[in-house]
């Protein structure tokens, strides 16, 4: 897999030890990863970089990341590796659906919510020449209720989501052959308040209709 570094430092280094933390705890097959490099002292954090791998993960199944390797002023310095699983990519045959998984990475679990919605065609007839068609405006995606992890005891330390179009038809990637595409992740600290959890689809505000889920119990 090749990787494209950009590593910008902001303060002289002395000592440190460097580590890796990734963006997506469960990418699937498809899917770019941001990793980030940061540099620390025994007490504080000296500074930091963005590793970011622009090619996209071919492979399922268990991929290791790192060590990378370099040097700061004659003293090197080589991260620690990271092993995510990379799942299958979503068939292309479904343009409309709703996915929860929960996820165990480096001792920490996340809550992983992905969404898709089919993207709706706008025409409008400007003038007897000119016609614009645009599809993907007002997208509604469901909405996660953040307040049922907390009221049953679940701390969300870092959650951090994005959206974007994914193109499921080569032959028309301008058109129909598109998706709206949504993924959330919530990272989970149990309390001394915790109580088990069902995540289902009263879990979440404006939930599509004709769209079912299985249902992810949080222990």
């Amino acid at each position: 897999m090749r990787a494209l570094l950009f590593l910008t430092l902001i303060s002289t280094w002395t000592y440190g030890q460097s580590r890796l933390t990734i963006n997506n705890p469960a990418p699937r097959e498809g899917d770019e990863i941001d990793i980030s490099i940061t540099l620390e002292d025994k007490e504080e954090k000296i500074g930091e970089g963005r590793l970011t791998l622009t090619q996209i993960l071919t492979e399922t199944g268990p991929v290791t990341i790192g060590p990378f390797k370099f040097v700061i002023a004659d003293k090197a310095y080589e991260t620690d590796v990271i092993t995510v699983t990379v799942l299958p990519k979503i068939s292309n045959d479904i343009k409309d659906g709703l996915w929860v998984r929960l996820v165990d990475f480096k001792g920490e679990r996340y809550l992983i919510i992905e969404q898709r919605i089919s993207n709706q065609w706008k025409i409008e007839k400007k003038s007897d020449n000119e016609t614009t068609v645009t599809h993907g405006e007002g997208v509604k995606y469901a909405e996660f209720k953040k307040e049922i992890l907390e009221d049953n005891g679940l701390d969300i330390p870092e959650s951090y989501s994005w959206t974007k179009s994914q193109v499921l038809d080569e032959n028309d990637p301008f058109g129909s052959g598109t998706v709206s595409y949504k993924i959330e992740t919530l990272k989970l600290e149990k309390t001394d308040k915790f109580k088990k959890i069902k995540v289902d689809k009263k879990s979440f505000n404006n939930f599509p209709d004709n769209i079912k889920i299985d249902e992810v119990w949080i222990e």
